[in-house]
């Protein structure tokens, strides 16, 4: 699963398993938001709660805790910082 946010909000729950998808959000400009980072993360079938089709984003919901959450290699280009 790809998610695109800045470092901080990278492990907030919507994902998606478009990459494209994720790019267009850690470009930034959406609502004000930081250009960021496309984060990944190999998620199993029981941290999906919710899957969301709507406005062609392929969104999940994922409960992240413990997560192990990696930058894509290569796709950090917007991010100013990875903490």
């Amino acid at each position: 699963m790809y998610r695109g946010s800045v470092a901080d909000r990278r492990a907030d729950w919507s994902w998606t398993d478009s990459r494209d998808v994720a790019r267009t959000y850690a470009a930034g400009g959406f609502g004000g938001r930081l250009p960021g980072a496309i984060w990944t993360a190999m998620v199993e079938p029981e941290r999906l709660l919710a899957r969301h089709t709507d406005r062609d984003e392929f969104e999940y919901v994922v409960d992240t805790a413990g997560l192990v959450i990696e930058p894509v290699p290569g796709c950090a280009a917007f991010a100013t910082a990875l903490s």
